[in-house]
């Protein structure tokens, strides 16, 4: 939390991983709904199981086959009692684990992507409005060009952050004139 508050853009991914999950969260229903079913299912298949006596004990034992974190120990026992076992482990990985995970992660990335797109489209927006609204300001009113007086001023304040010093401001001045002639020279109109 600490690295989260200090860093700008850590923030704002966060923020954006917070604003797309209303977007994620008909996939995550969906395995929610296919981890449940599947318990129930283990309930009923494996009735007497150390690890489906409890409603408690069998979603813990399907999160960690989900999660894969411990996953021979969940189905060991099933598969001691009843070879047949395997068919119901090997249907809840392949559509819990390598279809609906996958989906759910197909389904973040995409929000994700589009936050991330018009926060882009908001930000350029901004800065093309920030630097029409400056050229208006050092163009004057009705002005269509910036005349070199007005750009001298700005180059000086903007160079020296702010903070014009007498001695520096004629070397800012000699420079603002050199970046204007270069402006000016442009040749591809930008």
């Amino acid at each position: 939390l600490v690295v989260l508050a200090i860093t700008k853009r850590l923030r704002e991914a966060a923020g954006r991983v917070g604003c797309s999950i209303p977007k994620v969260l008909d996939a995550l229903a969906a395995l929610a709904l296919c981890v449940a079913a599947f318990v129930w299912l283990g309930m009923v298949l494996f009735a007497g199981s150390a690890r489906f006596d409890t409603w408690g004990e069998a979603f813990a034992s399907m999160w960690v086959l989900f999660t894969t974190a411990n996953c021979p120990d969940v189905f060991v026992v099933a598969l001691n009692q009843n070879r047949g076992a395997f068919l119901f482990f090997a249907v809840y990985l392949v559509s819990s684990l390598f279809l609906l995970n996958n989906v759910l992660l197909a389904a973040v990335y995409s929000a994700y992507r589009d936050q991330l797109r018009a926060s882009v489209k908001a930000m350029h927006m901004n800065r093309r409005e920030a630097l029409g609204r400056a050229f208006a300001l050092l163009a004057g009113p009705g002005g269509e060009r910036i005349d070199a007086a007005a750009w001298a001023g700005f180059f000086v304040v903007y160079a020296s952050c702010g903070r014009p010093d007498r001695s520096r401001a004629r070397l800012e001045r000699s420079r603002s004139f050199a970046v204007l002639r270069l402006f000016e020279n442009d040749p591809s109109g930008g």
